[in-house]
């Protein structure tokens, strides 16, 4: 999630030691800059490094996001969906596709 929102990776590196190494001594950066704070504590729980702090189970960080699922962004003809998404996928076309539980919906993204 922190990469589909910010563009980065959470965690980088030359190397995979490297990347392992960020991933144990750095906090996982926040993602308020770009999505609205809820989402930002769902993720900041997901990338927790003690494992009793993070979710527990699939369902419910999906209970978490269902709960917080507005991200602010405006409904628009078309647009991308106004829901967090809960699933995305690329084609080999480089076509980008979002589901989306909360709105039964699947959302194909294409540039213009």
């Amino acid at each position: 999630m922190s990469e589909f929102h910010t563009g980065s990776r959470a965690f980088d590196g030359d190397s995979p030691a490297s990347v392992m190494a960020a991933i144990v001594e750095r906090p996982a950066p926040s993602v308020g800059a770009v999505a609205p704070a809820a989402l930002d504590r769902i993720v900041q729980k997901c990338l927790s490094k003690a494992p009793d702090d993070r979710w527990q189970s699939a369902r419910d960080l999906r209970t978490a996001l269902s709960w917080s699922s507005q991200v602010g962004l405006p409904a628009t003809p078309g647009g991308l969906p106004t829901n967090i998404p809960t699933g995305v996928g690329v084609g080999a076309s480089g076509t980008i596709y979002f589901s989306s539980d909360i709105e039964n919906a699947i959302y194909k993204v294409v540039k213009k």
